[in-house]
């Protein structure tokens, strides 16, 4: 009677054992499922870590300085962006936006057309302005932007 009891207690503790071991894998199996399906929801869609947008600089062409600008024919100039994005043509829709900040003080509304990634210098820039391009990405999730700002040269 007495091997009895300890039988049924023996097989009572492995059933409880069995049974918490289970439960717990699936709690473990559902935290892992819940951490990683929120990962992979925020790399849905563009980021701003998509756009390396790195600098823009000044590219002047024959200057030989601010006082004789205009007298030379030499203030509108070139500016060039260093910017990559992976996977560009086939995942997303870039737009550059190029405000103007004139030596007046005024502001342009932005201009906003198609970035083609296989131009970096635009030109026609006058060098006593002031010019923040941005660039914006959109796909079918999300939009991401980054901007950069070129003081006047002079």
């Amino acid at each position: 009677m007495r091997k009895d009891k300890v039988r049924f207690g023996a097989v009572v503790f492995m059933v409880l054992f069995v049974g918490l071991l289970v439960a717990g894998l699936f709690y473990l199996s559902y935290g892992i499922e819940q951490t990683s399906f929120k990962l992979n929801e925020k790399k849905t869609g563009v980021q701003e870590d998509n756009i390396k947008f790195t600098d823009a600089t000044w590219h002047l062409v024959d200057f030989s300085s601010c006082e004789n600008a205009y007298d030379e024919n030499r203030a509108m100039q070139e500016i060039g962006l260093i910017y990559t994005i992976p996977y560009y043509g086939n995942d997303y829709n870039c737009n550059l936006q190029i405000t103007t900040y004139y030596d007046d003080g005024k502001v342009s509304t932005p201009q906003s057309k198609r970035l083609d990634e296989t131009i970096h210098t635009f030109s026609g820039f006058n060098v006593f302005d002031s010019y923040k391009f941005t660039i914006c990405c959109t796909d079918n999730f999300d939009t991401a932007c980054k901007s950069k700002m070129v003081e006047s040269y002079c």
